[in-house]
């Protein structure tokens, strides 16, 4: 978790990966409603900025249901090379 980006002061969640056996069952959201309800409450932040890679349709999926909106595609470097990835934005209410 960091909790203040130096570029832009967002909290940024690390990952959340959720085994394939366990995937679609509610896990994840499960998960990411929790951490936003602990955000929101013990650290009264008002949105949460995350990445995902851009070929990583799942969890693009995931996070779009989960509310996050995209708001920049950016290119960077990863153990697989150069990539594109997106940055995703959640606003909690």
């Amino acid at each position: 978790m960091l909790e203040e980006h130096p570029e832009d002061s967002y909290p940024w969640p690390g990952a959340l990966v959720i085994h394939r056996d366990y995937q679609r069952q509610g896990l994840g959201t499960e998960i990411l409603q929790f951490l936003t309800n602990q955000f929101r409450q013990d650290a009264n932040w008002t949105a949460l900025r995350a990445a995902v890679k851009a070929q990583n349709e799942a969890g693009r999926a995931f996070l779009k249901h989960s509310g996050f909106v995209e708001i920049r595609e950016e290119t960077g470097h990863f153990a697989q090379g150069k990539q594109a990835f997106f940055v995703v934005e959640l606003r909690l209410p």
